[in-house]
């Protein structure tokens, strides 16, 4: 793979001692409330890019996010009995039950239609006659409540269902780990399959098989500790997220979400820089000077299933380049020689569901290539050749909510195309006429924490837009005129 070159760089012990070793010139949008960021920045000195990914704990927000559930379980009800509970004394004096669809980021709700007898009378998060009006939580209510406390509220898993907290793993931050990898504050899952979730807890500790694990586990077992080889004999085993800041530990010689950012560009000497987090927690850069990367594009990076990280880009054969840890967590590079991509243009890569990552790219024919994992494990590639893409420019790709992806382009008439899957599983594409985009450049697209996407763009004004959804679930799109940003260039965005 060429020469590797690394450079460290240890976290300042303070805010100050780190603002006398870099300067910031330029500071976009940061919402820290659904963990949105998009930073411009100009770095003069490598460590303040150190500093900003590692300003928080990974050891105390693991922590939190546990004894958030723990605190929920010391005041939750377990149920002991075979047959249906009753609202005797000893039950009512309980705070917290099980409740099936129960809670939500700020606490216990009534939720839906629980029951532990068989004549399915009882509902005992319902009100009277038919239940007894108690609030608590499931497992993904547990986990949506624990997440968001710990983090200081920085993290908003998916709300619907375990299964939609595992496949959209990225739109909050998460990256899929081995059992091995377990720490405190990450989040299991079990079932019959990836598509087919039944269960969700937190890990409390150890790790491997030795993981002790917290959830809301029935209306019998209510909300308890147990070793996961418990949890196996109940469930399918199918699969771990790292939770943003955790310090979960990550393969492949480096950091991940868990760490931070990682970062990658072309160097003015053609060679790729990319950065990781190493076990001291350390912002290392890594040097490819055998890659022949095409002059003037830029690589792309996203999650792999083992926290580290994939990187895609554009050989200056015109070939698609993109990475991978193997099971021997080395890096290997395969070359795409026959997909014709579009010289100049860059690639966008996005981690997907079950361990899979997808790629974005303008061919030189102007059609749009997306491609997929289908269920065989086999890479897919779809051609898109009606979207009237402007040549020379560069697709963006993210994971959709819907587990499938999202991509957003720049049409040959200046609007902003943004596709998404509706109800029926059918792709619809969305056309953005009056944001004025800057011709020539490239939009952004991240998975938002409603759901939905997020994008960021370069204005013709030189503005940057960012768009957001309200309590409404209406489109917002807000502008930043002070950024300085260099015509031409485009805005990345990140859940």
């Amino acid at each position: 793979m060429g020469v590797s070159v690394t450079t460290s760089f240890q976290f300042p012990s303070s805010l100050a001692e780190g603002a006398a070793r870099c300067v910031l010139t330029a500071v976009g949008k940061l919402c820290a409330s659904r963990l949105l960021v998009v930073v411009l920045t100009t770095i003069a000195v490598l460590g303040c890019q150190a500093l900003l990914a590692g300003s928080a704990s990974a050891e105390t927000e693991g922590q939190a996010i546990v004894a958030a559930a723990q605190n929920i379980a010391n005041q939750s009800y377990q149920y002991s009995g075979s047959g249906p509970i009753d609202s005797g004394s000893s039950f009512s004096s309980a705070k917290y039950i099980y409740c099936f669809d129960g809670g939500t980021t700020g606490g216990a709700t009534a939720g839906g239609y629980d029951k532990l007898g068989t004549d399915g009378t009882y509902s005992n998060c319902q009100p009277p006659p038919n239940g007894i009006g108690r609030v608590g939580f499931d497992c993904r209510g547990l986990t949506l409540y624990a997440v968001f406390q710990g983090s200081g509220g920085a993290i908003t898993l998916p709300t619907s269902t375990a299964g939609a907290q595992y496949s959209g793993a990225s739109g909050y931050g998460g990256s899929y780990i081995a059992l091995s990898a377990l720490q405190p504050g990450d989040l299991v899952f079990f079932g019959s399959s990836s598509s087919a979730i039944d269960h969700v807890g937190i890990v409390v500790s150890g790790t491997g098989t030795s993981a002790e694990i917290i959830s809301a586990v029935s209306e019998k077992w209510g909300i308890e500790t147990h070793a996961i080889s418990w949890f196996q004999a109940e469930f399918s085993w199918v699969g771990a997220v790292a939770i943003p800041g955790v310090g979960s530990t990550v393969g492949g010689g480096g950091g991940g979400p868990g760490s931070g950012y990682n970062a990658a560009f072309q160097a003015n000497t053609g060679a790729m820089l990319d950065s990781y987090f190493n076990s001291s927690n350390q912002l290392t850069w890594t040097t490819n000077t055998s890659l022949g990367m095409a002059p003037g594009t830029s690589p792309s990076v996203a999650p792999a299933p083992n926290g580290g990280y994939d990187v895609a880009l554009q050989a200056n054969t015109g070939a698609l380049l993109v990475s991978y840890l193997n099971s021997a967590n080395q890096v290997v590079w395969t070359t795409n020689t026959g997909l014709g991509m579009m010289q100049g243009t860059s690639p966008s890569i996005a981690a997907g569901p079950n361990g899979s990552i997808g790629v974005a790219l303008q061919a030189n024919t102007g059609a749009l290539l997306v491609s997929y994992l289908d269920a065989s494990h086999n890479v897919d590639w779809t051609t898109n050749t009606g979207l009237g893409m402007m040549q020379g420019t560069s697709p963006s790709i993210a994971l959709a909510a819907s587990g499938g992806y999202d991509v957003a382009l720049q049409a040959n008439t200046g609007a902003m195309l943004a596709s998404d899957l509706n109800s029926a599983y059918q792709v619809v594409w969305t056309t953005n006429t009056g944001l004025g985009m800057m011709q020539g450049t490239s939009p952004s697209i991240a998975l938002a924490a409603s759901g939905g996407y997020d994008v960021a763009l370069q204005a013709n004004t030189g503005a940057m837009l960012a768009s957001d959804l309200n309590s409404a679930y209406q489109v917002v799109w807000t502008t930043n005129t002070g950024l300085g940003m260099m015509q031409g260039t485009s805005p990345s965005i990140a859940p």
